[in-house]
């Protein structure tokens, strides 16, 4: 596997990250070279379009590592200091993380179109009816994850007695979901950002919640659930 022309042994773990974390990492994470400045990186796949509709794997490319990458390394540190021999469960699923991505270039489409300033049929070529069309493709879109979010409250968060939360704010699920897949927080800043301390509970609070709101984007459960 090459990455920028040279040859990249991605099975040994020790990669930008890998030096951070002193633990196996996912192979997308694994030997990419560090670069002062540039920060973490992981390793994608190039895909090339094939005559028939196919596609090949042309190579690997760099991407800046998001914070879902940070938020498994993080969850990785913390199971290899805990020790034993569990197996490590990402926080959250590969088709998870998918969907949040997209949900993200979903409202970077979605807001291109509404604040760009020009009108949809300067895009220096093409029908102009053809750019409309896919920007309305795009903005049904974005309304149907946030219409599956829906517009409840984190759950773990809402049980908490007043008198135990203080002036601690509540969190709806579509701004958590906001936050961290567009905004880029981990679960402890948008913690912070709302009043709540730092702990174990109140994080797997969000967490719990977050994964509810990403199935529930890919179709799978009940719409709106923690109203």
């Amino acid at each position: 596997m090459k990455v920028g022309g040279m040859s990249q042994d991605m099975g040994k773990g020790r990669g930008q990250m890998g030096k951070d974390a002193g633990v196996e990492l996912p192979e997308v994470l694994r030997d990419v070279a560090a670069a002062p400045g540039r920060g973490p990186v992981r390793a994608v796949p190039i895909w090339e379009r094939q005559a028939g509709g196919t596609r090949r794997m042309a190579g690997v490319g760099l991407q800046v590592a998001d914070v879902w990458d940070r938020i498994e390394l993080a969850a990785r540190k913390a199971h290899a200091r805990r020790g034993g021999d569990a197996v490590f469960v990402a926080p959250f699923t590969p088709g998870q993380v998918a969907t949040a991505r997209h949900y993200a270039a979903v409202t970077e489409a979605y807001a291109a179109g509404l604040v760009r300033g020009q009108s949809l049929d300067s895009t220096g070529g093409g029908d102009p009816a053809q750019a409309i069309d896919a920007w309305c493709d795009t903005a049904a879109v974005w309304r149907r994850y946030r219409d599956r979010i829906g517009p409840g409250f984190v759950a773990g968060l809402r049980r908490v007695r007043p008198s135990v939360r203080g002036e601690a704010g509540l969190v709806r699920e579509l701004v958590l979901v906001d936050a961290v897949a567009i905004e880029g927080l981990t679960l402890t800043q948008v913690l912070a950002r709302h009043g709540w301390a730092d702990n174990g509970r109140y994080r797997d609070a969000l967490r719990v919640a977050l994964v509810g709101a990403l199935d529930r984007m890919q179709g799978y459960g009940a719409r709106g659930a923690a109203r």
